[in-house]
């Protein structure tokens, strides 16, 4: 037999989703068939799989002969050896926020270069906010990605319950998501909306933007404002309304302002040999019962790599628009 406590982070889910992760090498037809058998026992009695299960539960699983259950969270874990500290934004019980360089994946990829979700683990499990070997199926994950090249802000849940709460404002359109970027040429007007339908390439790794819908395309909504001139270029504040792959340097490209150095949209490279692009600031605008409601209008923010000298971050001072954070309909 074996025995589980729940803890908060494995608390709150669905049986059967938990029994997944647990046995990921096992069908779900098989769980049916050992609850029908009676070796699946919440609190020592049989429940339906669609039960939630809750912290401090005690779940007992009794396997046929063969079959075992993944070990527990901390197990499978291995880091990269030798990783960099990663630059804390913020954090508290949970909510961790990073920034992520430029060059650095959000998780881990083929390329076996160290991933901030890594990062992010080393980090919680250094300063005891994780500790792996006691979770049978939570780790901290990222909410949000960005593209390697692309410098910015990243949430962490540090809980489930926070994981959960953070992807379901990021769902329903309450992080407010702000960009700076350096744009070819001289945007006019100096504010607008972009607006188009974008349709993504997988093979190329390349989006691109129609004025109308295409078989398999979805809308983009983008708000941009000049912040400043910079000799024929513009220095440019986006505000996404959408988040899509790519969906920034590909609505500028198809404005005709593609971003300095980004040359797999035509972007010049000539003064800089990568998109000149920060996810700069993060706000979130939780419900007033929202777990997480003490971050209601906080911002998190960081100064990009090619903002010139003397140039103050946008956000400082200014007023937000209440629509900055609408729900985008599909």
């Amino acid at each position: 037999m074996y025995q589980y406590s729940i803890g908060p982070n494995d608390g709150g889910q669905r049986l059967d989703r938990l029994l997944k992760k647990l046995l990921p090498d096992c069908p779900t037809a098989l769980f049916y068939k050992w609850n029908r058998q009676k070796k699946i026992k919440l609190n020592r009695k049989r429940v339906e799989l669609s039960s939630f299960v809750q912290e401090g539960d005690q779940l007992d699983l009794y396997l046929p002969e063969g079959v075992t259950p993944r070990e527990s969270r901390g197990a499978g874990l291995t880091l990269p050896p030798a990783l960099e500290p990663c630059r804390v934004v913020y954090e508290d019980p949970q909510v961790l926020v990073l920034e992520k360089p430029v060059g650095v994946p959000t998780q881990p990829d083929d390329s076996g270069s160290p991933s901030l979700r890594e990062m992010a683990l080393a980090h919680l499990i250094q300063n005891g906010s994780y500790l792996p070997q006691r979770e049978h199926s939570f780790a901290p994950a990222p909410c949000n990605r960005l593209d390697r090249n692309t410098q910015g802000l990243v949430l962490f849940g540090k809980t489930a319950a926070a994981l959960r709460e953070l992807t379901r404002l990021i769902r329903e359109g309450r992080a407010e998501k702000r960009y700076l970027c350096l744009a070819a040429g001289a945007l006019s007007p100096d504010r607008g909306e972009l607006r188009g339908h974008i349709v993504k390439d997988g093979r190329k790794n390349r989006s691109r933007v129609y004025p109308a819908p295409q078989p398999g395309s979805k809308p983009v909504h983008s708000r941009y404002r000049v912040i400043a001139p910079l000799g024929e270029d513009s220095l440019v504040e986006i505000t996404l309304l959408t988040g899509r792959s790519h969906q920034i340097r590909a609505q500028l490209a198809a404005v005709g302002h593609p971003l300095l150095g980004d040359g797999k949209y035509g972007g010049p490279t000539d003064r800089y040999t990568r998109q000149a692009l920060c996810a700069y600031l993060l706000r979130l605008h939780p419900e007033g019962d929202s777990p997480l409601a003490y971050l209601e209008g906080k911002t998190f923010s960081l100064r990009p790599w090619f903002l010139p000298g003397g140039f103050p971050l946008p956000h400082e001072g200014a007023q937000t628009a209440p629509t900055a954070y609408r729900k985008e309909e599909h």
